[in-house]
């Protein structure tokens, strides 16, 4: 890398992030005290901060050093776990979800002959509530599975699985459980959810993270990792200074870690994408292809985790003031990761725009289908997570 390439680079982005950014004691309605930014382009990778971006426990870091929270683009690693597990034989893509679920718990079909499959629950037509039932705050890392053994139990879908495209945190919950029991070395012995469902984070870790070198990714915030955590804000007044919320323990044991609980760094998440480019002939490699394989139209074109659209393949995450946004372009060879320390600006706009710029051709990114008028909600009674 040299310095005349990063500044071009630089140079190039920096128009569609500034307009993102307001002082941190002068709130604005659409804007966020900071971003950064990686992108990885002809072979190199870069790093970029704009605004402010202060640790939650004080001071800064470099911005390739900082910690974030990056929620929901977690769904791709889920289903990564998937497609290995495909091409490892242990399940396909159209094995029915009730037959990996421990004894006592059941799913209902929407008809006998209409189960929902694992492919389902990866390109979110499962026809699942968007959020876990019952709602939460801080939903991933604090999900029991005595409140997925009551949601099973009393969803009744309004329509067959594979229809339609609904966007849902709760099925990814579901499948993440699965591939951490699918994954899991040894054979279970307790009954019910046992260990074998509770095991993401060190599978994720095993199949995932060390093989692509992410070294500060994780789901646990342990002291070393909390100290380069970025402070999140919120939005209480325009003009007032932004709001900053807390962030809790994560429970590693959360039955809905594998929709949206990990953290990462900027060059992680780079090594993520560059990988999303050069497969690579292993079972990673292969695993990678799959995942980026569109699936049947659903209103949304999907890949396994994946939003696919104008040869990229695109996630996003929010959670607890943070946002973030990868799009790549493995064609061209281009990608672009991008995290903001509040919620409400048009990250993701800028991110598919900075790529565009990158590759010399605008993103015209696709806009799903209506999602069904009567959206699935979650059961009633009250239920409350243990």
């Amino acid at each position: 890398m040299t310095a005349p390439d990063r500044q071009r680079v630089g140079a190039l982005i920096a128009p569609l992030f500034e307009p993102l950014i307001a002082p941190l004691d002068v709130a604005e309605k659409g804007k966020v005290p900071g971003v950064l930014v990686g992108v990885l382009h002809q072979g190199q990778r870069y790093c970029y901060a704009f605004g402010q971006v202060p640790l939650q426990q004080g001071g800064s870091a470099a911005p390739e050093d900082t910690v974030v929270m990056i929620a929901s683009n977690t769904k791709v690693f889920t289903a990564t776990l998937l497609a290995i597990a495909v091409l490892q034989s242990r399940v396909e893509l159209d094995t029915p979800v009730r037959e990996l679920l421990p004894p006592g718990v059941d799913i209902h079909p929407y008809l006998m002959d209409q189960p929902v499959r694992l492919r389902h629950l990866a390109t979110h037509s499962a026809g699942f509530p968007k959020g876990l039932c019952p709602p939460r705050d801080d939903v991933f890392g604090h999900y029991s599975f005595d409140a997925t053994t009551r949601f099973l139990r009393e969803f009744e879908p309004q329509y067959p699985p594979g229809q339609q495209w609904c966007y849902s945190n709760q099925g990814f919950a579901l499948l993440g459980a699965l591939m951490s029991h699918v994954h899991h070395d040894s054979p279970p012995s307790e009954p019910g959810w046992g260990s074998s469902y509770r095991d993401w984070q060190q599978v994720a870790r095993r199949l995932l993270l060390e093989p692509l070198g992410m070294q500060s990714t994780q789901v646990e915030l342990s002291p070393p990792v909390r100290a380069r955590l970025a402070q999140s804000y919120g939005l209480r007044q325009p003009g007032q200074r932004y709001e900053s919320i807390r962030v809790g323990e994560i429970d590693p044991q959360s039955a809905a870690i594998g929709a949206g609980a990990l953290s990462s760094t900027v060059p992680d998440m780079l090594a993520f994408l560059a990988r999303q480019i050069d497969h690579g002939p292993d079972v990673l490699g292969r695993a990678i292809a799959l995942t980026q394989s569109p699936q049947e139209p659903l209103g949304l074109c999907m890949g396994l985790g994946w939003q696919v659209g104008d040869g990229c393949l695109a996630k996003d995450g929010l959670k607890l003031g943070y946002a973030s946004y990868m799009i790549v372009d493995p064609s061209c060879r281009v990608a672009v990761f991008a995290f903001a320390n509040a919620e409400g600006s048009d990250l993701n706009g800028a991110a598919r725009a900075a790529l565009g710029a990158l590759r010399g051709c605008a993103v015209q990114w696709p806009r799903p289908t209506p999602q069904p008028k009567r959206k699935p909600q979650c059961p009633p009674d009250g239920m409350s997570a243990r």
